[in-house]
């Protein structure tokens, strides 16, 4: 039997207890606009799989542990759509996460940051693969450019910092300890197999003097 039980801020449609409370499957409609449609325990959100919309457009549909996301579930939003795992509302485990202008990152989440390893693609077909925290790359990771040149090496806080290695589109690579783009010393190889050693600012290598 299906019930249409009123509150002051909206109301329910679907199974319920003789004594109206809902209980099975039924969709709330609140007031503000918002729905949920799912399972129900007493008058309680039950465990389970649900879909929550928003007034917004934005909408989940996944697993749930009683009023919180919890478990596997996609999310869509203004901004991107997120699939992967949950925990009490938050993004966390390994989820994927694509925008609308075609980044994509795939990879590890902690408590609704990017953190851990992960891949992530730019819409210039830039892409990175290594560590995380927080969002940004840290630790060991490899980014390739879209002109096809290259970083492997050493990150923090978004930046390549530490021992790494730059490599040209052309073969010609710089060996170094670089903060960004800078580095004191750098051991550059020519696609020739020849050695030179030098330094770099911004990205721009000078060779060492005699």
């Amino acid at each position: 039997m299906s019930w249409r039980i009123e509150y002051a801020d909206g109301y329910y449609e679907g199974e319920a207890t003789d004594s109206g409370k809902p209980n099975g499957h039924g969709t709330y409609y609140w007031n503000t606009g918002d729905r949920f449609e799912g399972e129900w325990n007493l008058g309680s959100r039950a465990s389970g799989r649900g879909i929550y919309v928003w007034a917004d457009g934005s909408w989940y549909d996944g697993e749930w542990r009683g009023s919180k996301r919890h478990g596997i579930g996609t999310m869509h939003t203004a901004d991107g759509i997120y699939t992967g795992g949950w925990y009490m509302n938050k993004r966390h485990g390994h989820g994927i996460y694509s925008t609308y202008d075609g980044a994509v990152y795939d990879g590890d989440w902690q408590e609704d940051e990017i953190t851990g390893a992960g891949n992530f693609t730019a819409p210039d077909g830039t892409w990175y693969y290594g560590g995380w925290e927080c969002g940004k790359r840290s630790g060991r990771g490899r980014q390739v450019y879209s002109d096809g040149s290259s970083y492997d090496g050493e990150w923090e806080n978004d930046i390549p910092m530490g021992d790494g290695c730059y490599t040209l589109a052309d073969g010609t690579s710089y060996d170094g300890i670089f903060n960004d783009r800078d580095s004191d010393a750098v051991e550059c190889m020519l696609p020739d197999g020849r050695i030179i050693e030098g330094s770099m600012k911004g990205g721009a290598f000078t060779p060492k003097t005699a």
